[in-house]
């Protein structure tokens, strides 16, 4: 397993445990299977535009605004991790 892999690990488990209701845990996990091929990517800048214009094109806005929010969140925490 990637340190990138690891550090999305440690994210998910995070954010997870922050949610207190069992339907928006299942919610936040499906939102986040969908960060992973960012996190795969290693935030190279080619493949986050790719991911952004993925997301924009396939989801409603405000579940891509949702999507974009969440991989801010890993970013901030992959920085201070």
């Amino acid at each position: 397993m990637s340190s990138v892999q690891t550090l999305f690990s440690h994210f998910r488990e995070q954010t997870l445990s922050a949610v207190q209701a069992g339907s928006s845990v299942q919610a936040y996990n499906s939102r986040l299977s969908h960060l992973e091929p960012l996190a795969a990517a290693c935030f190279r800048k080619e493949s986050v535009d790719e991911w952004l214009e993925k997301v924009h094109k396939t989801r409603s806005h405000n579940s891509a605004r949702e999507l974009v929010r969440l991989a801010k969140k890993f970013w901030i925490f992959g920085v201070e991790n």
